[in-house]
């Protein structure tokens, strides 16, 4: 072959790719790679985790020592001995070490590596074996009551530990019971306690990873109080005698039992816990213990039990669960009112007390991630009082008709006369997804002897409420309805057999079922390569490092494992003509749940995908640099308990780590480089810091402290060096600044202000002298000059005739909650919560002492009122605003209103953008992120001078026989943010065959004009891209910046151009 180019040029290397990414690269000097002088390596010889080593992780690194000369190495993972199948198969390792991926519970693995070099590959090295543990840590908890009384109800052989993680040994009357006040200790051990079953059932527990604790006081508070009122020291005597017993018979923690009964003094149950805690803490030192309560969930009760004071405050009961890991409320229902009969209408009024019970916990001051909601492993009998064995009452279920409640999510069968309600899979699933939307810790069964079943009928568990609920918790799908063998219906809608595509392809699917369709799988080439949980199946697929024939197919699967799949479809690959392709998505991010929308194709939904954000999604921030976006969600601190911090590949749509703190997150910012990542640590946090956290695997690496109070908002300066912290001051503190902090020393650096409260959302502009903030209970927004850091404007909408209570119960605390300065710095765009309105101010002379004159008032078509749907927490719809990178579009969410910037209107509705405030821009090229927003509308103006224009490189001026498709470029123009090339056939450019703006290299292709007719004259010129009225952008140092293309209409765009002549070659 002849490579044109190269024969003007001695500057030349190899770049090899692999799926839209660099992987390797020869120098322009040829060297040679052959390492061990013409031999194969040895084989390497395995290092960790040691052969045969027990209870590994799920994630474990395997590593070996190197192999002499060795330039790679391949490693094999299987549960086979003989590897005829593999869970692991990597080659091309350059490291001695590589993670397993994510492996089994209780499970034998076995591994080998080899060694390669030029000369050839070693044998593998001698295979070795390691086990995972029989429980890893789970993201909730689940604890179940074992009745002492009970004992033989349910063999210790037959309790299933893989689902539960605390154990506690309950008696209805002597187990733990504290005796008179004035006996030794305040506390009797079971007398039974080291009886066979006993130890039998804490061997097991112990082998399977799972806690066992100490009942006290046994449902009667009288023994508690009994205790507390002979003061201080009679409490640190029965803390000192429980915990003697807890070590001496080798439990993991003890469960305070509080149902009737006076409440305790002297600081209740908080302050036994307190005590509890620190003699066990004396006594031995190395181990966490659990400590945990079950009590009613009366408000008053809870307040009672745990301060000793009835009224308390939320804050009170919030610090007296400081000792306590778990709260359950015991409340045992599957539905409410328990009565005979019950009926499958909505009328019946049968609905889960759940919900009732944990807002009462929530009110009383219980922090979210603590309250683990009960249920009954019993069944009962009719009523609420007949309470029964399963094993007792399973006799009348043969012949029986199974009922389910879809709007109680309640199961029951009637024979003989009996009408039976239990909990089982589908049930406890119901239970298990409340816990994850509201963001609780975990769950409590009672009384799992009564809920065992020795001979199950077939098809059943012999423990349905427990396994139900740990399984369901830990990850199951929900169950179908008894004996669905009704397969889904499915079929793939896009692309046909026989297309040809190119670029992303919507591949999309539809799929039915007769109970309900689980997740539908695409996939390519015999591999699964995406899964849609739900309805629109759809999946983009990235095909740019794809070529030629290439099979699609999907597969549809219901609750009971049906399954359905199409025939394989063959479409054809072809890579894309010209010009790289670029794509604008608008991204959208309700609690669990990303959806996409194309902004060039009229904002039109392309792809929906769950993530593991359910309890409430904070905030979000995307590097372009790897493509990884990266989603807070959870608590925001205080009350409202811890977060977590979620890694997403947006490349290979697949979630990378996901990181759980101890302590809250709220809105972050990420660096331009997206190495590090600054999170508040909450609005409802009272210490005012932002946790610095690398994005390689969510650790963190140090901590700003600014002295205020509710960390919340944060924004990163245009070249990275700077970042905002805005702090919420929740409780009116006084902090009512916004601090700027160095992103290398972690240091406070300035402030600005004071506001006239606290920092809700706000924007900076490019050049980090005015910052534009909304503050709680202002209609409108303040205006800083962050050089002074004095505020300069206050813009209140009030005086313009506007009210902020038009909303009445309703009202955001901030009226005005989301603030964006166009993208050229001209207007402001803040939201009206009260009014459902978006109005826009011309801030363009604040520089010049000018105050901001609003320009309009844009009616909102879809109404800012009520609560987010399918919100976990803090569901009010308050609102937010950003712009489009190009300036064209507003996104206001909890409205979902998309309003065009020239015409102010409101020109299309993103139906998931009604229930969120978290959405951020995404530009694609060729299969890669290229450019993002971020949730804040910020300004990218840096200089006020136009850039030169750029001088043409190549090809030479005038040069024949070029190929028709022809590589253009130039030299970069100082300070210019992109560039706009022109081809025409006539020096005029009164035509063109290729105008193309928003270019951000220094060269082209062009498209393949004039095969077949050569000697073809072209004329090229490149324009340099900036915004009207001559302000200049800058893009090279930050990847997020936008590409501002185009003046506004009233623009000035000077004809400043060169122009080259050059012919193509006549051969296509």
């Amino acid at each position: 072959a002849t490579l044109p180019a190269l024969r003007n040029t001695r500057k030349m290397l190899e770049i090899d790719w692999q799926n839209g990414r660099p992987v390797a690269t020869s120098s322009r000097t040829g060297v040679g790679y052959v390492l061990s002088g013409g031999a194969p390596p040895a084989p390497p010889a395995l290092q960790s985790p040691a052969n045969g080593a027990a209870n590994q992780p799920t994630t474990p690194l395997l590593g070996w020592n190197a192999s002499a000369g060795a330039t790679s190495y391949r490693i094999q993972v299987s549960t086979d001995p003989a590897f005829g199948s593999t869970l692991l198969d990597q080659g091309a390792i350059t490291a001695t070490s590589s993670p397993a991926g994510t492996l089994s519970d209780s499970t034998v693995y076995y591994w080998h590596v080899n060694a390669t070099n030029s000369a050839g590959t070693s044998l593998y090295s001698p295979t070795w074996t390691f086990t995972t543990g029989v429980h890893q840590q789970r993201a909730y908890w689940h604890t179940v009551h074992i009745e002492n009384r009970f004992i033989g109800t349910i063999p210790p052989d037959s309790i299933p530990y893989r689902y539960i993680t605390n154990l506690i040994l309950f008696d209805g009357h002597t187990f733990g019971k504290s005796t008179s006040p004035s006996a030794p200790g305040y506390f009797q051990p079971p007398s039974n306690i080291l009886i066979p079953y006993w130890t039998r059932v804490l061997q097991l527990a112990h082998q399977n990873g799972v806690k066992m604790e100490l009942d006290l006081g046994t449902n009667v508070n009288s023994e508690y109080q009994a205790v507390c009122a002979l003061g201080v020291g009679a409490m640190q005597t029965w803390a000192g005698t429980v915990s003697h017993y807890i070590i001496q018979f080798n439990l993991d923690g003890a469960d305070f039992d509080a149902e009737g009964g006076q409440y305790p003094q002297n600081g209740g149950m908080g302050k036994m816990a307190q005590l509890l805690h620190d003699s066990l803490a004396a006594l031995n030192p190395g181990k966490k213990y659990d400590i945990t309560c079950s009590m009613m969930p009366n408000v008053s009760d809870v307040q009672g039990y745990l301060t000793g004071t009835n009224g308390a405050s939320a804050a009170s009961v919030t610090a007296a669960c400081q000792y306590f890991d778990q709260m359950n409320p015991m409340w045992y229902d599957q539905c409410n009112p328990l009565a005979d009969p019950l009926y499958k209408s909505s009328a019946h009024g049968c609905w889960s007390s759940d919900s009732g019970v944990a807002a009462n916990y929530e009110r009383a001051g219980v922090p979210h991630n603590k309250i683990g909601l009960g249920y009954a492993a019993q069944v009962y009998d009719g009523c609420s009082s007949c309470i029964t064995y399963f094993n007792q009452v399973i006799r009348y279920f043969p012949g029986s008709t199974v009922y389910r409640d879809d709007e109680a999510k309640a199961t029951w069968f009637v024979g003989n006369g009996h009408t039976i309600l239990y909990e089982d899979e589908w049930t406890t699933w119901w239970k298990a997804d409340f816990i994850r939307r509201k963001g609780y810790g975990g769950a409590m069964g009672f009384c799992l002897g009564r809920g065992y079943l020795p001979t199950p009928p077939a098809g059943w568990d012999r423990n349905p409420a427990v396994t139900g609920l740990g399984r369901a918790l830990f990850g199951a799908a929900p169950p179908p309805p008894p004996g669905d063998s009704i397969p889904p219906v499915v079929s793939l809608t896009a692309p046909l057999n026989g297309d040809s595509v190119s670029g992303i392809v919507s591949v999309t699917a539809t799929a039915s079922d007769n109970v309900g369709v689980t997740r539908v799988e695409f996939v390519v080439n015999g591999a699964v390569a995406f899964t849609a949980p739900a309805a629109p199946y759809l999946y983009s697929w990235n095909t740019a490092s794809l070529s030629g024939a290439q099979t699609l197919s999907v597969k549809a699967y219901d609750a009971a494992g049906n399954t359905a799949a199409t025939s394989r479809s063959t479409v054809y690959v072809k890579p894309p003509a010209g010009a790289p392709a670029n794509h604008r998505y608008e991204y959208v991010f309700p609690d669990g749940w990303i959806y996409v929308y194309d902004i060039d194709s009229g904002h039109a939904l392309v792809k929906s995908i769950s993530v593991p954000t359910t309890t409430g999604t904070r905030g979000v921030a995307v590097s372009p640099n790897d493509g990884m976006l990266y989603i807070s969600y959870g608590g925001d601190g205080g009350a409202n308990g811890k977060g977590s911090l979620l890694q997403y590949d947006l490349i290979h749509d697949r979630v990378g780590w996901n990181v759980h703190y101890g302590h809250g997150i709220d809105s972050h910012a990420i660096s331009p480089d997206g190495t590090t990542i600054f999170m508040p640590d909450g609005e409802l946090s009272g210490d005012g810091k932002w946790y610095v956290v690398n994005t390689s695997d969510g650790s963190e690496k140090g901590v700003i402290t600014t002295g205020g109070y509710g960390p919340h908002n944060t924004v990163m300066s245009l070249d990275g060096s700077r970042v905002y912290l805005g702090d919420r001051d929740l409780n009116n503190a006084g902090n009512d600044s916004l601090y700027v902090a160095n992103t290398t020393t972690y240091q406070v650096t300035r402030k600005a202000g004071k506001f006239i409260s606290g920092i809700r959302p706000f924007t900076i502009n490019g050049t980090e002298t005015f910052a534009f903030v909304t503050i709680t209970g202002l209609l409108g927004f303040q205006v800083c000059n962050l050089t002074t850091g004095q505020v300069v404007y206050t813009v209140d909408l009030t005086t313009m005739g506007w009210s902020k209570t038009t909303c009445g119960s309703g009202c955001a605390s901030a009226p005005s909650h989301g603030i964006s300065l166009s993208p050229d710095e001209r207007e402001i765009y803040v939201i009206d919560q009260p009014n459902s309105y978006v109005h826009v101010f011309d801030v363009s002379g604040v520089s010049r002492n000018i105050a901001p004159v609003k320009l309009a008032d844009i009616r909102l078509q879809n109404a800012m009122s009520g609560n987010e749907s399918g919100c976990a927490y803090d569901c009010l719809k308050d609102g937010w605003v950003h712009h489009s990178l190009d300036g064209r579009f507003v996104y206001v969410g909890d409205a979902g209103d998309v309003i065009s910037s020239s015409t102010r209107t409101t020109v299309a509705t993103l139906p998931a953008l009604k229930d969120t405030r978290k959405m951020l821009e995404i530009d694609w090229q060729n299969g890669h992120p290229l450019a993002t927003s971020t949730r804040e509308g910020l300004g990218y103006v840096v200089s006020r001078s136009t850039p030169l224009p750029p001088t043409l490189l190549s090809p030479s001026n005038g040069v024949l026989h070029q190929p028709t498709t022809v590589s253009v470029s130039w030299n970069a123009a100082g300070g210019a943010l992109s560039y706009r090339l022109q081809v025409s056939l006539n020096s005029s450019f009164s035509t063109t065959v290729l105008d193309q703006s928003g270019i951000t290299t220094t060269f082209w292709t062009t498209l393949r004009h004039g095969a077949g007719r050569p000697r073809t004259p072209r004329h090229r010129r490149p324009i340099f891209g900036y915004p009207g009225r001559g302000w200049q952008h800058r893009g090279s140092t930050h990847p997020g910046l936008p590409r501002w293309i185009s003046p506004a209409a009233s623009g000035i765009f000077p004809e400043s151009h060169q122009s080259r002549l050059f012919r193509e070659n006549g051969a296509d």
